[in-house]
């Protein structure tokens, strides 16, 4: 369901794609969407446009932040229609690069 709040966290994910504001926090209460969308969809989607691109995902914990990475990295190789694939020297769970570009993931904890 599409709330208010996820229409805001929406714009806030295009204006960071788009380079008019690449840095955003966004809290909201659990269960809403946000980790899903934000850390999930959003970086594979992202990548899918423009696999050049290098993504940071960061939480206020290490363990959080390279499960997501494990989570966009293993949708990207369960989903070959989406024209990409991990090198194979790189499919660590916090840091990985798209075969043939420049692009991928790197993951954080604060404080890491």
């Amino acid at each position: 369901m599409q709330t208010p709040a996820l229409d805001i966290l929406d714009q806030c994910v295009v204006d960071a794609e788009q380079g008019i504001n690449p840095w955003f926090i966004f809290t909201m209460p659990p269960q809403e969407g946000k980790s899903q969308r934000v850390s999930r969809f959003t970086p594979t989607k992202v990548l899918v446009r423009n696999p050049d691109l290098r993504i940071a995902i960061v939480s206020y914990a290490d363990a959080l932040a390279r499960r997501w990475g494990r989570v966009v990295r293993n949708d990207i190789r369960e989903h070959p229609e989406l024209g990409l694939t991990i090198r194979a020297d790189t499919g660590a769970a916090n840091e990985w690069q798209i075969d043939g570009y420049d692009g991928g993931i790197i993951t954080a904890g604060i404080g890491s």
